[in-house]
């Protein structure tokens, strides 16, 4: 009983009853991110279309 004691008196109510703390910034990271990878991939693709339709160019 005196090691229950011991932790009870260091680890306080609040401490394990509270929320964790929230990151905005991997949320918005991650949106952006998936977003600019979006946009890049479809003017990549775009491009090559434009190059191969425009250019006449052929494998």
């Amino acid at each position: 009983m005196a090691a229950f004691s011991y932790i009870s008196s260091w680890w306080r109510e609040t401490e394990y009853l509270r929320w964790p703390n929230f990151n905005y910034f991997n949320i918005v990271d991650s949106v952006v991110w998936s977003f600019t990878t979006t946009v890049e991939s479809l003017a990549f693709v775009v491009m090559l279309c434009f190059f191969f339709v425009l250019c006449g160019c052929t494998l």
